[in-house]
């Protein structure tokens, strides 16, 4: 029998997820006031910097992790997956040379939660949102700039 090791993501958004390292971190390294775990959580929640900070360095990390991918350039080709309450599948080609400008041409606008993993040559994403629960699936992949001018211009 074949056994699969579940993959890690390198990256994510994940609230809940974020707050409880946040947490643990505090707790093992940065508790000098002996607060509480419950009071810890509360701390970050009120923090109006901490999702910020987390999120601009989410976009920095992507944007390293995509230069590293596409040495040569910054077209990509996004097929997506299982989309949305429909489970819809589609494609587009696009001219993307960071992290934030992925997001944007990705997510959805609504509050999600995402997974970032890196497979050989691509990036893999999976979202969580209101309209796809389940999550639904996107593959980024590098692609040349003859690539992207002859697919647009199909």
């Amino acid at each position: 029998m074949r056994t699969t090791m579940k993959q890690k993501a390198i990256m994510y958004w994940n609230e809940y997820e974020m707050v409880e390292e946040e947490v643990k971190y505090r707790l093992e390294e940065d508790n000098s006031e002996k607060l509480t775990e419950d009071d810890l959580r509360e701390s970050i929640y009120e923090d109006i910097d901490f999702f910020d900070f987390q999120y601009d360095d989410l976009k920095e990390y992507l944007t390293e992790v995509m230069q590293e991918l596409n040495k040569k350039g910054t077209y990509w080709k996004i097929v997506g997956k299982s989309m949305g309450w429909r489970n819809l599948q589609g494609y587009k080609y696009a001219n993307i040379e960071t992290g934030e400008e992925l997001l944007k041409a990705v997510l959805p606008n609504c509050e999600t939660t995402f997974y970032i993993y890196k497979e050989n040559n691509r990036l893999k994403m999976v979202v969580y949102h209101h309209d796809s629960p389940m999550g639904e699936t996107y593959f980024i992949m590098p692609i040349t700039e003859r690539t992207f001018i002859k697919r647009v211009e199909e």
